[in-house]
C-alpha cells in the first residue's frame, strides 16, 4: 500500500488496515441505530406538519412513541404541540 513505499513506515501499514477493519465493524453496528433516531425524528416532523385534525388524531400514537423514544426536547416540543392543538389536556 501507500505507507509500504516508504521507509519507516512499513510497520504501520498492518495497524492502519486493522484500524480501518475495527472502524468499518463499529460504523456497521452503530449506523442502523442512528438512521432508527432520524427516521423517527422525521415521522415526529411529519405528524407536526399536519393540518388535519384528523390525521393527527389517526397518527398521535405513532408520535407518541416516537416522541416516547427521541426523549429529551422532542417529548416536550410533542407535549406543548398537542396541548396547543387541543388534542391534549393540560
Amino acid at each position: 500500500m501507500i505507507l509500504q513505499d516508504i521507509s519507516g513506515f512499513e510497520d504501520f501499514t498492518s495497524l492502519a488496515i486493522v484500524a480501518i477493519v475495527i472502524g468499518i465493524i463499529g460504523l456497521s453496528i452503530s449506523a442502523p441505530a442512528f438512521a432508527n433516531l432520524k427516521a423517527r425524528a422525521n415521522t415526529l416532523a411529519d405528524i407536526m406538519n399536519m393540518s388535519s385534525s384528523s390525521e393527527l388524531a389517526k397518527s398521535r400514537a405513532d408520535g407518541d412513541e416516537c416522541a416516547r423514544i427521541l426523549g429529551g426536547g422532542h417529548q416536550e416540543t410533542w407535549n406543548e404541540f398537542l396541548t396547543e392543538k387541543g388534542l391534549k389536556r393540560r
